[in-house]
């Protein structure tokens, strides 16, 4: 594995706590969990060096748990993250998870898949330098259990990415794949019911 992938992942911080979100050069965009940045637009971002950067939070999928930053900088000297081609991953199979989990200084620890629709652990999955899972929840009193987002998610969150307004906030209708730009609470689209309260904005402090 080339250990600079690891360059691409930075360290969100707001008012509510922190995360990991990791960098898409293809898109120039970030990725990060909605639950990890619900209720905000904006926060902050910063690189293992303690650069700091201000991210726009341009499009969330409450229901698939993704969310998408726009940030202002030039991050063309980042690696690429390949998002992995496979189609399963294998039980015992080796994985690397890395990220700055519970605000703490950035890590990389090596897990086992226990299952290939449960993936471990609390951030980004990274194997032969392609991403194949983001974290969806962690279970403390299951010896380290984690559960990941497969990347065949995010790919289907990113099919449409081109006609996303990324100077606004947008919500992803979860039925039709439509971006909403205007607080609604149905898809002007497909009609279908949006999640409560997904406008909602918390104040910055």
């Amino acid at each position: 594995m080339e250990q600079n992938i690891y360059n691409a992942i930075y360290k969100v911080n707001h008012a509510g706590g922190c995360g990991s979100c990791f960098y898409l050069k293809q898109y120039d965009l970030f990725v990060i969990n909605y639950h990890v940045v619900e209720g905000f637009r904006q926060v902050a971002i910063q690189d293992n060096d303690k650069n700091s950067f201000l991210a726009r939070v341009v499009m969330v999928n409450s229901v698939l748990d993704i969310a998408l930053l726009s940030v202002e900088g030039d991050f063309s000297a980042l690696p690429d993250i390949r998002l992995s081609e496979l189609k399963e991953v294998a039980i015992g199979q080796k994985i690397n998870v890395a990220g700055y989990p519970f605000g703490m200084p950035f890590t990389v620890t090596e897990g086992t898949v226990s299952s290939p629709r449960q993936l471990i652990n609390n951030s980004y999955y990274i194997e032969r330098g392609e991403l194949i899972a983001i974290t969806a929840s962690k279970i403390t009193d299951a010896d380290n259990m984690g559960f990941g987002i497969p990347v065949d998610t995010l790919k289907k969150v990113l099919e449409n990415i081109e006609s996303l307004d990324r100077s606004v906030f947008n919500v992803q209708c979860n039925s039709c794949d439509e971006f909403i730009s205007e607080e609604d609470e149905y898809c002007p689209c497909c009609g279908d019911k949006l999640p409560e309260e997904i406008f909602k904005e918390r104040g910055l402090t």
